[in-house]
């Protein structure tokens, strides 16, 4: 070896003694850096040995980069030499047992968001353990590689292909830290998966990895997470991290989905026409294929020379880094002054010709229309019964139970920000006359035509309702006694000026009151019916306030 090479390795060595002995093999390249996998991919094939990919330094410059930590201060001082760097492309291995990458690639991504990163977390057969990432000085069990290149003679590119759906039912992470979900929608998390999957969850985990991996949102891109382990204290553990207050999807998989994506992506491989191509491919996703793998791998073997490794994650940034699972996630690296000869991709890959539809494709796609298709005829009926349930049927407002519950919920925002909260109660004046004189239709008309012009007249986040019989209810938050006082009277003018279709006024007599501490919804409203007592005591059509 003449020193002008240097080396990037995928190894089924699990040990340090084992890695420190690879190293010296390979101490001739001008650098190293590798990671441990639970697979290897070598041309066409899959292998359970170590192997290398050469990278020759003609007309080419590195960056090397080794962090044994995976802190936010790290991640910011290693994306300002990279940035200043302005490499064409950045190789990442990484290795994580705590979860900690996420929060290292947002910290990175917030310096360097156009960083051209691609690469994969380490893997181990065994599961989450003995997983390291290498260089010639350094084996490192929680931390980070950066193989940095550029030259004037390279070109790169990047890109992944994934292929699962996601029902469109989405579900609240109320509880979670980190990697870990204790509880969705308010329930532990065991007790969601028994909900939607059945008692079988907990004897397959790994099927429900592989078929139903949750999915998230990160940086505007849904991406799957897979279940790690159930912990002792009963939540689940995962390929990548959750926040407390975000939605998550369940992702179903599909063969013929997933292999229709690898195409796009060996296609426009194929159109790039590197010379040399590195896969990091979910070792989730290789237990889902299983066979099948090698129909997703052999294919770009067929473009140039194709090494990579099946890891726990799959690590990208176009606009910003993310952590990826379940994808193949490829780099393709041209060397310019290299000539290449003509390829029959027809002849070589198996992609090119059409895929035979088949009938388990066809049932999983037409499951995932109905699932999400009764999902929404069914929200959609969840949604008229609630609208129902909390609308009057006759005036179209909030009726008492639900216009009671709003204003608890004032309450409450009050006495946690402190702000003002005002309520006024009304009813209409010798009520009981107009429906005697004129029937009980006239009568509900009037309520409902002055149900609308009150309607038209409240802010957005003003609340207001039929509380019963001719007495209505508004809730004005971030309003005192003296604003409410006005709005009162504005709409005691409004009614007693409206022209309704009987030949006589119809005036209103209104109370109002304000939150005072320590009130409660009782309290308060007792003091807005007294203020109400005090207008019609006084002659009715007035306003009248209790503080």
């Amino acid at each position: 070896m003449n020193g002008s090479n240097g080396i990037l390795v995928f190894t089924n060595k699990y040990s340090k003694k084992e890695i420190r002995e690879l190293i010296s093999e390979l101490d001739n390249y001008d650098f190293i850096c590798g990671m441990t996998t639970a697979a290897s991919i070598e041309g066409g094939t899959i292998l359970n040995e170590t192997v290398k990919s050469v990278f020759p330094l003609k007309n080419l410059e590195y960056l090397l980069i080794e962090e044994n930590n995976l802190s936010k201060e790290h991640a910011a001082e290693t994306a300002v030499k990279l940035k200043s760097f302005k490499p064409k492309a950045i190789i990442t291995l990484v290795s994580d047992l705590d979860g900690n990458i996420e929060e290292y690639l947002n910290q990175f991504g917030r310096l360097y968001p156009e960083a051209p990163i691609v690469g994969g977390v380490a893997s181990n057969p065994k599961g989450f353990v003995n997983t390291f990432v290498f260089t010639k000085k350094r084996i490192i069990s929680e931390g980070i590689v950066f193989l940095a290149i550029k030259g004037e003679n390279i070109e790169t590119f990047r890109d992944y292909a994934f292929g699962w759906r996601h029902l469109e039912k989405k579900f609240k992470i109320t509880k979670a830290f980190k990697n870990r979900i204790y509880e969705i929608e308010d329930k532990p998390v065991i007790e969601f998966y028994r909900h939607y999957l059945g008692d079988m969850f907990l004897k397959n985990l790994e099927a429900v990895t592989l078929c139903f991996p949750l999915m998230v949102r990160r940086k505007g891109t849904l991406v799957a997470r897979a279940c790690i382990r159930i912990n002792e204290d009963e939540s689940i553990s995962y390929t990548g991290n959750f926040r407390e207050g975000e939605h998550a999807y369940f992702g179903v998989g599909g063969e013929r989905k997933i292999l229709l994506a690898s195409r796009n992506l060996w296609w426009q491989m194929t159109k790039f026409s590197p010379d040399k191509i590195i896969l990091f491919s979910c070792l989730g996703r290789k237990s889902f294929l299983g066979r099948k793998t090698l129909i997703e791998i052999s294919p770009f073997a067929s473009i140039g020379e194709t090494t990579g490794g099946f890891v726990f994650g799959e690590i990208f940034g176009r606009k910003k880094p993310i952590l990826l699972n379940h994808t193949l996630t490829a780099i393709g690296i041209k060397y310019k002054y290299e000539k290449r000869k003509g390829r029959n991709f027809k002849k070589f890959c198996p992609f090119h010709q059409k895929t035979e539809s088949d009938i388990q494709h066809v049932i999983i796609e037409m499951l995932i229309h109905l699932a999400n298709t009764v999902m929404k005829e069914l929200e959609k009926k969840n949604r008229e019964i609630k609208k129902l349930a909390d609308t009057d049927g006759l005036t179209a407002i909030y009726n008492r139970r639900k216009i009671l519950e709003e204003l608890e919920k004032e309450i409450i925002r009050t006495q946690r920000y402190g702000n003002p909260l005002s309520v006024i109660i009304f009813d209409i004046d010798l009520f009981k006359e107009v429906n005697d004189t004129y029937g009980h239709l006239m009568g509900d008309k009037i309520l409902r035509e002055i149900a609308q012009i009150i309607k038209k007249r409240i802010r957005k986040p003003d609340i207001f309702g039929r509380y019963g019989g001719e007495e209505f209810l508004i809730v004005l938050p971030e309003t005192d006694i003296t604003g409410g006082v006005k709005f009162a009277e504005k709409i005691r003018k409004l009614i007693e000026n409206h022209p309704f279709p009987i030949d006589r006024k119809i005036t209103i007599s209104l109370g109002v009151t304000e939150y005072k501490y320590g009130d409660t919804v009782d309290t308060l409203l007792a003091r807005a019916d007294r203020a109400l007592y005090m207008a019609k005591e006084s002659g009715r059509n007035k306003v009248c306030k209790l503080s």
